[in-house]
């Protein structure tokens, strides 16, 4: 006969087990249903990328805007000297339609490389820090995003906005936590948008993990995190 205290406990690890598994499954909920329309997002301004790595999505959005491509200003962390031979391609092709390209850029550090009020969409494609060490007793990448809201808040045009694509799991939204970033950056609470890869035709991300894996599975869902100021400026 099993004592009714070893019932009770076994009941209760086999209801935190299932708690668990529903925990690991949890992921953002989309707002919408449609992807967001970057190109849309242009207006008289500029449209900026951050931390663009080999600037195939930079240069994935500016074919498509005709001769709004010049208003483009598509950036690198890295510093120009250490680029392959496809990012420098890349550079190549955004510069013949007329966008401009730059390296060594902080995203952390927008208020100081571009002017105030002049862009109407700056995008940050799957930001990643690559350390997993706590910074403040949070997530590196959340004080990333934090960062980067802060500065990019007072260059935004009246109507601008930022566009964040990440990996739509429970582990990226527990570590980016998304919500509390807009909040404390001064931001409305960001709108979801599912984002699909196969939809910019050349754009590739090679990012990998620590452990030399990558950091993008075939089977990844994305989202798009589309935030807004809580006061515009007049």
């Amino acid at each position: 006969m099993i004592p009714q205290k070893s019932k009770a406990r076994a009941a209760y690890n086999d209801a935190a087990f299932r708690m668990l598994g529903t925990m690991l499954t949890l992921k953002r909920v989309l707002d919408v249903k449609t992807p967001f329309d970057f190109c849309n997002a242009l207006y008289s301004g500029r449209m900026v990328f951050l931390g663009e790595g080999n600037l195939s999505f930079a240069y994935a959005v500016a074919s498509r805007l005709g001769g709004r491509a010049s208003r483009v200003i598509a950036t690198t962390f890295e510093e120009g000297a250490v680029h392959d031979d496809e990012t420098q391609a890349n550079a190549t092709k955004l510069r013949s339609l007329g966008a401009k390209v730059r390296f060594g850029v902080d995203a952390g550090r927008c208020d100081s490389e571009f002017l105030l009020g002049s862009v109407d969409l700056a995008v940050f494609q799957f930001p990643n820090v690559g350390s997993r060490r706590p910074l403040f007793r949070r997530n590196p990448n959340h004080i990333l995003v934090k960062r980067f809201l802060k500065s990019v808040r007072n260059v935004l045009s009246k109507n601008g906005r930022v566009a964040i694509t990440v990996v739509n799991s429970s582990h990226y939204d527990g570590a980016f936590a998304m919500d509390e970033v807009a909040a404390k950056s001064g931001f409305e609470k960001p709108v979801a948008h599912p984002f699909i890869m196969e939809d910019f035709s050349g754009y590739s991300y090679r990012k990998t993990k620590l452990d030399g894996k990558p950091a993008i599975e075939n089977d990844d869902e994305f989202v798009t995190f589309v935030f807004k100021p809580k006061v515009l400026r007049s």
